[in-house]
């Protein structure tokens, strides 16, 4: 991939979005396009009811899970049946661990790695010991392993957890559902008194490398991704519901989340690390860890060992035998069938890539591939 950090258009960016993306020579392979921020989501009124004051660091957050559970309230529930949960367990768990100068630097060697990943059993053996007390601080069990999505975030629309988690559009969707108040909470370092907005971002792009022997190429490549990360171009790309722009140049796309824009002013940023393998090697070492069936150390072995394991997943094809319905622009679609005329092809109607998330999120599922925006009829 092309190092892209001397390029105008990383000028154009908040520093903290790069910050994670900048290797240890200062080398840039990847670029955000915008942000989906994702906090635990707080039942303000059940706080108020118990007399439980919000947290504002690790420490108090301890004390608050405690409080509700002396008084038989789930403190959390969270949707651990899930990957992608476990993957944030570990990351929003050790957030310090990996907003740490040896954390973004083993993240930088990973994402850039073309073979097997190293790591820093220093680094990992602290973020699976804050993993571990992270779990037993909000008083996860064993029969957290089976609570999915749709379990976790009935538990606490009927009041019976205190917190959960979620994208804005999560929380305006428990909102319309519950008559009490709800406050977003950060994630707290367990090293520090910092506080964190949890991020992913909607899209990465990276150059390829081959671009540097075709200026026409690069300049247009350039021109594409400066398309992209304009107003428009995210709000065609993330649908602008509840999203960060991390473009200096755009205006807040934040206006329907009223309060988000000046709670993250007050706690930093950190955007994830999700290598698709982290999902499974995340959800083997967590259960690992719920069940007791893992210690620290072998939770941290077998996540090691997932993230660089051979992939035996069989690649995604398109048989054109089939019907396909999938998102593609009127172009995309009309060239796809003069290439391939026995491609029977639906288009979606009125559907972009944030919403066709959202879609399958509603489900239970959390798409984390092109493929997945596929649906097969055979």
């Amino acid at each position: 991939m092309k190092n892209i950090a001397s390029y105008d258009v990383v000028s154009k960016y908040y520093s903290y979005a790069v910050e994670y993306y900048k290797d240890t020579d200062d080398e840039i392979q990847w670029l955000p396009i915008c942000a989906i921020p994702q906090t635990i989501i707080a039942n303000k009124t059940l706080f108020d009811q118990y007399g439980i004051k919000v947290p504002e660091n690790y420490e108090e957050y301890v004390q608050v899970c405690q409080q509700f559970y002396d008084k038989g309230i789930k403190p959390y529930s969270m949707d651990l049946a899930e990957d992608w949960s476990n993957q944030e367990i570990i990351q929003a768990a050790a957030i310090g661990e990996f907003t740490s100068l040896d954390g973004i630097d083993w993240r930088n060697k990973a994402e850039t790695s073309a073979g097997e990943i190293k790591f820093d059993d220093v680094l990992w053996k602290r973020i699976f010991s804050e993993t571990s007390q992270f779990l037993k601080d909000s008083h996860f069990s064993k029969e957290d392993i089976n609570v999915n999505i749709n379990t976790g975030t009935q538990m606490f629309v009927e009041g019976k957890s205190a917190m959960f988690h979620g994208q804005p559009t999560d929380m305006q969707k428990l909102q319309d559902q519950m008559d009490a108040e709800l406050i977003r909470i950060p994630y707290f370092s367990q090293t520090s008194d910092s506080s964190f907005v949890y991020m992913f971002p909607s899209l990465n792009i990276a150059f390829n490398k081959e671009l540097e022997k075709n200026k026409e190429k690069l300049d247009t490549a350039l021109d594409v991704l400066d398309c992209m990360i304009s107003e428009q171009g995210q709000k065609l790309i993330a649908d602008g519901s509840g999203v960060i722009s991390l473009n200096t140049d755009v205006p807040s796309m934040m206006q329907n989340v009223p309060g988000l824009e000046e709670e993250i002013k007050d706690t930093s940023i950190y955007i994830r690390y999700s290598a698709q393998k982290s999902f499974d090697a995340s959800l083997e070492a967590v259960h690992g860890l719920l069940s007791g069936k893992m210690d620290e150390m072998q939770a941290y072995n077998a996540f090691r060992s997932a993230m660089n394991s051979k992939d035996s997943k069989e690649k995604s094809t398109v048989n054109f035998e089939n019907e396909y319905s999938i998102l593609l622009t009127d172009t995309t679609k009309s060239i796809l069938k003069k290439i391939n005329p026995k491609c029977a092809i639906e288009q979606i109607g009125d559907t972009t890539l944030s919403s066709a998330w959202i879609a399958a999120m509603s489900n239970g599922q959390q798409p984390s591939a092109p493929e997945d925006y596929i649906e097969v009829e055979k």
